[in-house]
């Protein structure tokens, strides 16, 4: 199965654990427009959980229908006020067909399609909303952005995912993320940029990606592959350093 499924330990502590969602201030926008999508019609809530949205959604008058992987969070959502008119069906978000159909809106919030572990499984989802959908209904996704200067760029299969990326004297590793190569201050800054490695016969690296450079995410200055420029000391230390010669001898 590509889903993730939450166990009894999750769902006793659930609500709990994420209270800060169930804050008037968070859900009543989103329950205000999904009433205005339903058009008076029936809706189907994917990933139904606990029944945080399904249930004040309800008690609006609207026809909630829900479904759910996991029974333990089933049962959270059977044990509360008003759950009676909230039918679950428990089942997989990527085929299971939920009685009631068609309805004028599905809907799933709260990031769950990152539940779906892989894309095939995601575009099922779709396909399995669309197919229970009245003419003219809605689908609606609540989603996250994803940081895009934060996903390392594609590279050759068989290349090595991390350059090294240097400033000043003393370089040392960071994972990717975590830092952008700045330099604070007199301690010099270094990370590992998962960029290509495009390398000679000797296996070392023809090039350096540095901080500022597209490779990196960053939006400064600077062309990927090129260093920009740094005062002679500097390139010196760097040049000349004992960890620089250590890392040259080690391949790098």
């Amino acid at each position: 199965m590509s889903s993730i499924i939450w166990d009894r330990d999750v769902a006793e502590v659930y609500d709990q654990t994420y209270r800060a969602m169930f804050e008037p201030s968070v859900l009543d926008p989103i329950v205000e427009l999904l009433a205005g999508l339903a058009r008076a019609g029936p809706v189907l809530e994917f990933a139904v959980g606990t029944g945080r949205v399904a249930l004040p959604l309800s008690a609006r008058g609207v026809a909630v229908h829900g479904l759910e992987l996991s029974p333990h969070m089933a049962a959270q959502l059977r044990a509360k006020p008003g759950a009676g008119a909230v039918p679950v069906t428990i089942g997989d978000m990527t085929t299971t067909q939920v009685p009631g159909a068609p309805f004028a809106l599905v809907y799933l919030v709260a990031n769950t399609i990152m539940n779906v572990t892989s894309q095939d499984a995601q575009l099922a989802v779709f396909a399995n909303a669309a197919a229970q959908l009245a003419p003219g209904g809605c689908f609606v996704v609540e989603v996250i952005v994803p940081q895009l200067r934060r996903v390392p760029p594609a590279r050759p299969p068989g290349s090595s995912p991390w350059t090294p990326i240097t400033s000043g004297s003393r370089p040392s590793t960071t994972w990717p993320g975590r830092s952008r190569g700045r330099t604070t201050g007199s301690k010099p800054a270094a990370a590992w940029c998962a960029t290509p490695r495009p390398t000679g016969t000797s296996g070392r690296p023809s090039s350096t990606s540095w901080p500022g450079s597209r490779a990196c995410g960053s939006g400064t200055a600077g062309r990927a592959g090129t260093a920009p420029p740094s005062p002679p000391t500097a390139r010196a230390r760097s040049r000349y350093s004992r960890r620089s010669s250590e890392r040259e001898r080690a391949g790098w």
